[in-house]
């Protein structure tokens, strides 16, 4: 057999020696052969970064590893499993591709191109080196407790399909900081709110006013609805009834609608929108979602600094919706559940559960009954009755 081939260090965008290219071999890139065989091209990788186990396997000595599942392999099946089979929304799959095409390329950079070669301490360097933003200031606790439950979710399904003897980020150690949750606004709050959105931009021309009119009806709709701004975003025309003012939310599994109804004025705000020659609100329906969904986040903010409104946050009109909602009459806590469209009531208790009126009268009630039970029992005569114990002691006892 005749083999002309080389091994050569596949350097990730990360690697300091992928300036110098093939030749810089002093790094942990994986490594790769190429060269030709019996006048065969063979480029492949060696699935090590170990380089004198690299050159063992070239020699014949060393066979490669069967049956490893590459990283990115195993990253495409798993997000097409969240897609097909989990039904998970795009705002969903983006910020779970998000975290793992960062694992990704860091595992890269550090030899790690297979799923059994993601470690614990890995893991913990990759945490340590996710940057918010601004790419400079570690990234926000609440953030990294949301990627963390993301690599962990990831590491199970691994798991179960053998490509990993365990999931190991199922290790990593809970992210404490800064992850207070989201409140609701109050009611003054939403007042200086709407009161902003007639007043972002600095331009008095006839696109700022559309803008104007379009922030202020974005707001009225979260407000009213509980929708995520990913939902409300690419809300189509069609999904508003104008004569039954219902606003379709999703198709039930008995294949019937699950509906809303709006007010009247809301109604007629949305219809009013200019179209943009699309079948939505608020996206024309070219471009790329995200960056419709991430200008909208933009304005927000912008709305939330001229309003004076400190730590304003999209989610938090879904918390105000859901406040609002259970302190009417009769609302229940799987009645929320249905409208914001969770997928187990136990996720809608865990984040709203506190708003439940019915629950915090249930409680009031129940500490003001033991606490009229004591009331009664303390003002009855005190009567005592004498008993004679084994040694022959009197002892007196309360009747």
């Amino acid at each position: 057999m005749e083999a002309m081939t080389n091994l050569y260090r596949r350097h990730a965008d990360s690697c300091p020696g992928k300036r110098k290219g093939r030749g810089y071999t002093k790094c942990k890139c994986p490594i790769w052969q190429d060269g030709r065989v019996n006048g065969v091209r063979v480029h492949r990788a060696m699935k090590t970064n170990d380089w004198n186990r690299a050159e063992r396997m070239l020699d014949g000595q060393e066979a490669p590893v069967p049956g490893r599942q590459k990283l990115d392999a195993a990253i495409e099946v798993y997000l097409e499993n969240l897609r097909v089979v989990r039904k998970r929304k795009d705002s969903t799959l983006t910020s779970y591709r998000h975290v793992l095409e960062a694992l990704r390329d860091f595992a890269a950079g550090h030899g790690a191109t297979s799923c059994d070669q993601v470690t614990l301490p890995l893991l913990d360097q990759f945490r340590l080196s996710r940057k918010g933003r601004d790419g400079k200031e570690p990234m926000k606790g609440s953030s990294l407790r949301k990627e963390t439950e993301h690599l962990r979710a990831f590491g199970k399904f691994c798991e179960k399909r053998g490509w990993a003897k365990a999931n190991v980020a199922g290790d990593l150690e809970k992210v404490d900081g800064d992850s207070l949750p989201t409140l609701p606004f109050e009611d003054d709050e939403v007042d200086k709110i709407l009161e902003a959105c007639g007043r972002i931009g600095n331009r008095e021309s006839q696109e700022i006013k559309d803008a104007r009119i379009r922030i202020r009806v974005f707001v009225q709709l979260l407000l009213w609805t509980g929708l995520r701004i990913s939902d409300a975003a690419q809300l189509r025309r069609s999904a508003v009834d104008v004569d039954t003012r219902r606003l379709t939310l999703r198709v039930m599994k008995t294949e019937r609608p699950l509906t809303m109804r709006l007010p009247q004025w809301l109604v007629e705000d949305l219809h009013a929108l200019p179209e943009r020659g699309g079948a939505y609100f608020f996206w024309s329906g070219a471009g790329r979602l995200a960056t419709v969904i991430g200008n909208l986040r933009q304005t927000l903010a912008q709305v939330f600094k001229l309003a004076g409104v400190e730590n304003g946050h999209p989610h938090r009109f879904r918390d105000t919706y859901a406040r609002v909602f259970l302190n009417t009459p009769g609302a229940t806590i799987r009645d929320l559940q249905l409208k914001l469209g969770h997928s187990s009531v136990v996720v809608t208790e865990k984040h709203y559960g506190a708003f439940v009126r019915e629950t915090q009268e249930r409680l009031d009630a129940m500490d003001d009954k033991m606490a009229a039970e004591s009331a009664r029992r303390l003002a009855q005569p005190r009567r005592e009755h004498r008993v004679r114990n084994s040694k022959g002691r009197v002892l007196t006892l309360p009747a």
